[in-house]
């Protein structure tokens, strides 16, 4: 609520009060180098989706190009900290633009259209009590894998063991969005004006 904190930033100026996290993700836009400063943000989903929030968005869309979004599960920081929350989060991955591209925006010329990377995270490898939970077969038993024992001194393998898999989509998502750049960098992903979507190229 202090004039002094929310006049350093545009979403605060105009306002009595401003929450916390908004201002949170102006703050690390403003340290991005324009142009080519990127950032990670866990932001609250109703940042993404509020109606009422709207406003914010259309800063990010004119700040920064958003290159992907995840959703995250509700139990994802219910055990963190002392007290945890159940607050929906989702990260956030932005890249700052050049300064010349948002005064373009800012003075009404429309952005292009480009790709965002999105993606839901189901699980993230344990329960609200903090449980290690494993992927299961449809019959509800555990799967197992193979899991190499080597040598640290030559590399051989010299047994494999048994374990479980840790039931946690964020390093499946992240493989999905590394090739996602990668398909982008090599021009396999097009803009489809019939549907005003973009697809991967098979």
């Amino acid at each position: 609520t202090e004039r002094h904190v929310l006049d350093q930033y545009e979403l605060g100026r105009e306002k009595t009060s401003h929450i916390v996290e908004i201002l949170f993700i102006e703050r690390c836009v403003q340290l991005l180098t324009p142009g080519k400063g990127r950032a990670a943000i866990i932001v609250p989903q109703s940042i993404l989706n509020n109606p009422g929030l709207n406003y914010v968005r259309k800063w990010l869309f004119a700040h920064t190009r958003v290159l992907a979004v995840v959703e995250l599960p509700v139990e994802t920081f219910l055990i963190s900290g002392r007290e945890g929350t159940g607050t929906l989060t989702a990260i956030l991955i932005v890249e700052r633009r050049e300064l010349d591209d948002t005064v373009s925006i800012l003075v009404g010329t429309n952005p292009a259209p480009y790709p965002i990377f999105m993606a839901i995270a189901d699980v993230v490898g344990y329960d609200r009590r903090g449980k290690t939970l494993y992927r299961k077969e449809l019959d509800g038993t555990e799967i197992v894998q193979d899991v190499p024992l080597c040598d640290p001194n030559t590399g051989q393998v010299l047994r494999t063991s048994k374990e479980r898999i840790v039931a946690n989509d964020l390093p499946h998502i992240v493989a999905e969005y590394l090739k996602f750049k990668s398909e982008l960098t090599v021009g396999k992903v097009h803009f489809d004006k019939a549907e005003g979507v973009y697809r991967v190229i098979e």
